[in-house]
């Protein structure tokens, strides 16, 4: 079963608002930046994976 994110937020930076997930809370951060057809979810294997050592963190562009 997939790991739910620690955080599933919206952050204001000047005009634009961006979405982020993370998963873990320890740890390296991990910053996964996807593509233009994908979002912050497609990297929930990789997190799954990498949350136990790891802060990994991903946004929607």
């Amino acid at each position: 079963m997939p790991m739910k994110p620690v955080l599933d937020e919206f952050v204001n930076i000047g005009d634009l608002t961006l979405h982020y997930v993370q998963w873990g809370e320890h740890g390296t951060p991990i910053i996964c930046v996807s593509g233009i057809t994908a979002n912050a979810f497609c990297f929930q294997a990789l997190a799954d994976g990498l949350a136990g050592d790891h802060r990994v963190i991903a946004y929607d562009l």
